[in-house]
């Protein structure tokens, strides 16, 4: 908590995993007995059984670090002059960071069907979920950047590094969309443990917009228009929990109203609205356009696909209020 609030807030750390030992291994601690003493366990028995490694909480401090590096570096972006080519290399040290974190997750952390139903078992499938959920947010906010670079060119040549990077982003914000769905549909593991959950599910769907407004793949336009449809669903699920998560949908809402106003890939650029929107989560954001001195609902939807103009109709509509009054009874 100390690494997320005080890269939102831009104020130095205070603490530092460095300084304490990191937690034990949930069910080895929740198996221990209050008479247990540190005879029965010791501190070289643990670190022989790795019981301070292989645990959901301490795989989640190692993650918490390389988010405060991804929020700083998207801050740093629009706050101060970095040349592009630092930018690029502090991209590809940290995104070498989210593979190596990835690559020593202990086997019974992988996001798998038995692990989630063994973790879900013993009482620590939020638990579960949440590491995975943060590591594809960390994910989705270090590419954030390339969506509106992927198609750019570097002289006559494609930029496939941004290309790749584009492509990561969408399938984070794909895989953090499901699991957030595939765990809010299972009983008794219903994702209301925090109102962060909501911005989580805003970024998600800002870019699965972008795929929805510039994609030619009717494949990836119909994949992306029921991901947003399912995250619009659970932010009005979770806001009967979390009144706070008025922020999540006045952000939604200014999105798509730059959207309404801006076609372009303009509305993806890393710039002060971008990182406000992206980082700045427990507060509101202004209309990122208001150059038109009209009212928004009075301009025509979104253009550019039938798919989107046929989203945001159906998101107002009787139609989707049906649907989400269906999925609330259910």
């Amino acid at each position: 908590m100390d690494a997320w609030h005080t890269s939102r807030l831009q104020i130095p750390r205070r603490l530092n995993d460095s300084n304490f030992r990191r937690p034990l291994e949930e069910l080895a601690f929740n198996a221990m007995q209050p008479d247990d003493t540190a005879s029965h366990l010791s501190e070289a028995d643990i670190e022989s059984l790795g019981l301070r490694k292989s645990g959901l909480w301490s795989s989640m401090l190692a993650l918490t670090e390389i988010h405060n590096q991804v929020v700083q570096l998207n801050d740093q972006m629009v706050q101060i002059s970095i040349p592009y080519s630092e930018i690029r290399g502090r991209v590809v040290e940290l995104s070498l960071k989210l593979d190596l974190w990835m690559g020593e997750l202990p086997s019974h952390l992988v996001d798998t069907l038995s692990n989630r139903e063994n973790h879900a078992k013993s009482g620590l499938g939020r638990e579960f979920a949440i590491l995975h959920l943060l590591y594809h947010h960390q994910s989705q906010l270090l590419y954030y950047q390339f969506l509106n670079k992927g198609s750019t060119t570097v002289g006559a040549d494609i930029d496939n590094e941004a290309v790749r990077y584009a492509i990561q982003c969408k399938a984070h914000a794909t895989a953090l969309s499901e699991i957030m769905w595939n765990t809010n549909s299972t009983p008794g593991m219903e994702c209301l443990w925090s109102p962060v959950n909501g911005h989580l599910l805003v970024v998600a769907s800002s870019i699965h917009l972008h795929t929805l407004l510039f994609s030619n793949n009717d494949a990836e336009m119909t994949k992306a228009r029921r991901l947003l449809e399912q995250n619009f669903i659970m932010l009005l699920h979770f806001q009967k929990y979390w009144p706070f998560l008025e922020f999540s949908m006045s952000r939604l809402r200014a999105f798509h109203r730059a959207c309404q106003i801006n076609t372009t890939e303009k509305n993806f650029d890393m710039d002060r609205w971008m990182t406000q929107f992206l980082n700045r989560y427990g507060s509101r954001v202004q209309d990122r356009y208001n150059e038109l001195g009209t009212e928004l609902d009075e301009i025509d939807p979104i253009v550019g696909t039938p798919a989107a103009a046929a989203l945001w109709k159906e998101l107002s509509g009787s139609e989707f209020s049906q649907f989400r009054d269906n999925f609330n009874s259910s």
